[in-house]
């Protein structure tokens, strides 16, 4: 068959991904929650500066990255 006599035939290709991340349970938020409560109370009563409460948070979440999987 010669080139000429062969239709064009247009194509579309897409492609997507869907995400779906679970969303944590209600007592990690609430620990959560809490022990960010007890972080603004230390810092409103002077017994720990804000520093120290951002370092100890930055301390706690390289834990958990190593401890947890990547995505």
């Amino acid at each position: 068959m010669p080139s000429d006599s062969v239709p064009f035939l247009e194509s579309e290709l897409e492609i997507g991904q869907i995400n779906v991340y679970p969303k944590a349970a209600k007592e990690v938020e609430e620990y959560i929650y809490n022990e960010m409560m007890n972080y603004r109370k230390q810092i409103e009563a002077g017994t720990l500066t804000f520093e120290a409460a951002a370092k100890n948070i930055l301390k706690i979440r390289e834990v958990v990255k190593e401890a947890v999987p990547t995505r």
